[in-house]
Formats: C-alpha cells, structure tokens, sequence
C-alpha cells in the first residue's frame, strides 16, 4: 500500500494520540464519577486533591509520551530531512497520517462541569486554561501539517524523485515549497506541547504538596 522506505514508526499516530484519547476517555469519566461521590461524603480539600491528583495523572502519561515523540520525531523525521535537503541531496518527504487530535482538554473540562470551578484555585484554573490554549494551538498547526502531507504527499508515494524536485536544481518544486517549512514548525510543535506538559505537571504537583 505504501512504499517501502516510507519508517513504520513515522507511520503511527504522532505525539502518542491514541493513548492519550483512551485516558481522555477513562479518566474523564472517572474523575467526574469520583467529585460527585465526594461532594457529599467529603471536604472541599479531599475533593480537591483527587481533582488534582486525576489531572496530574493524566498529564503525567501524556508528557512521557510527548517527551519520546518529540525526540523522536526529531531524530527520525526532521533532522534527516532538513540535514539532507541543506547539503544539497533529494531526500524524499515523508507523510505524517496521524495528527495530535487525541490530545485535548476533554478531562480538565468534564472536572470543571462536575464542579471543579467551585473548589479549585482561581489561578490554578488561570493556569490550567492557559496551558489548554497552547495545546489548542500546537494541535491546530500539527494536525494542519498532516493533512496536508496526507493530500500532497501520500497519493505522490510511488512517484519517482522527480515528482518533487528539479533534478538539476535538486531543489523543490513551487509546488510543495512548503514541505520543509511546515516540518520545521512540526518539530517545533511537538516540543512546545512537549515542555508546556511538563510545567502544567509541575504546577500540579505544586499545588498538591502545599496541600499536605
């Protein structure tokens, strides 16, 4: 179906999606079932450590698999491109089929319509929903580099090389200049979502030990 040079691993859902949607999906409703069973067995404060608790949880998991996805997409994905397109060479682009949509703020949002908001730091919800804004935007710009390589490059996977470049040149065509740009900013993406995790963990965290 696809060409054999094309990475398996640069074939599978990027940033860890599809893990990340079956946390959004079990923790979401196990963190609503839990605030509504405390809320009336419980003191504001239990409620909400386990607030914080399935959040830090959740983000916990996804930042280890951005962590790895950001390096390797790095590694296996952006540098032997960019590299090999600097020195001159015809490296063929790859398609990235998989977007960042599994990552969202389903979680964070069904706490705060099961009551969070009225338990939770003002500032920590500040935080939290500046952290979810970044994630809208990185996720926006991810998904629109894979859609594009899913309607530019993957009908072109049997092409020959000079499908993409001026042979003589060895440069790319008009047509898909935006290749090497947009996997840049890709690579960029993916680590800013990748540090922007790691410090809402570590909010999380903050905030759960000045509870102890």
């Amino acid at each position: 179906m696809f060409r054999g040079s094309v990475n398996k691993r640069k074939l599978r859902r990027t940033i860890g999606a599809l893990a990340v949607e079956v946390i959004v999906v079990g923790v979401g409703l196990y963190g609503a079932l839990l605030l509504d069973a405390y809320t009336k067995s419980r003191s504001e404060q239990t409620q909400r450590k386990q607030i914080l608790s399935s959040i830090k949880q959740y983000l916990q998991i996804a930042a280890t698999e951005l962590h790895e996805d950001a390096r390797e997409t790095e590694r296996t994905l952006v540098r032997p491109f960019l590299d090999a397109y600097e020195r001159g060479e015809m490296p063929r682009p790859e398609p990235v089929l998989m977007g960042a949509s599994g990552l969202s703020s389903n979680v964070w949002e069904a706490m705060l319509a099961s009551g969070g908001t009225e338990v939770l730091d003002p500032r920590l919800i500040t935080d939290m929903e500046l952290y979810y804004s970044v994630v809208r935007h990185c996720v926006t710009r991810i998904d629109r580099f894979a859609e594009m390589t899913r309607r530019r490059i993957v009908p072109q996977l049997d092409s020959e090389i000079s499908e993409f470049y001026d042979t003589e040149t060895r440069r790319l065509h008009r047509r898909y200049e935006w290749y090497p740009l947009m996997l840049s900013d890709y690579g960029g993406q993916v680590k800013r979502l990748s540090k922007e995790t790691r410090d809402a963990v570590n909010r999380l965290e903050k905030q759960l030990a000045s509870m102890r």
